[in-house]
């Protein structure tokens, strides 16, 4: 899965959930074997949990969307490393 560098999953699989069914919140090593993963889109799935450090370790992310979840927690300050990100988008979450 390592070749994979677009991931766009908006709004929950399943309209009448209130919950992402199919990841609920973003475990710890979700994302350890995306090491091309450019673009993520996850905006609006009522993701809950905080920033996955498997998430901050992905050196060619562009584009980083987790903007409208229930994400908490602060925001890693290792998220200024990502030189390549030029698009962040982190709004309507509960996150410090």
């Amino acid at each position: 899965m390592s070749s994979v560098s677009q991931i766009e999953l908006v709004s929950p699989i399943n309209p009448n959930s209130t919950t992402f069914d199919a990841l609920g919140h973003l475990s710890s090593g979700i994302f350890d074997d995306i090491s091309k993963l450019q673009v993520l889109n996850l905006r609006a799935n009522n993701i809950s949990g905080g920033i996955p450090n498997s998430l901050i370790k992905r050196k060619e992310l562009t584009y980083l969307s987790l903007h409208d979840n229930s994400l908490e927690g602060s925001i890693p300050l290792e998220i200024g490393n990502l030189t390549k990100l030029e698009f962040l988008l982190l709004g309507l979450n509960n996150l410090e």
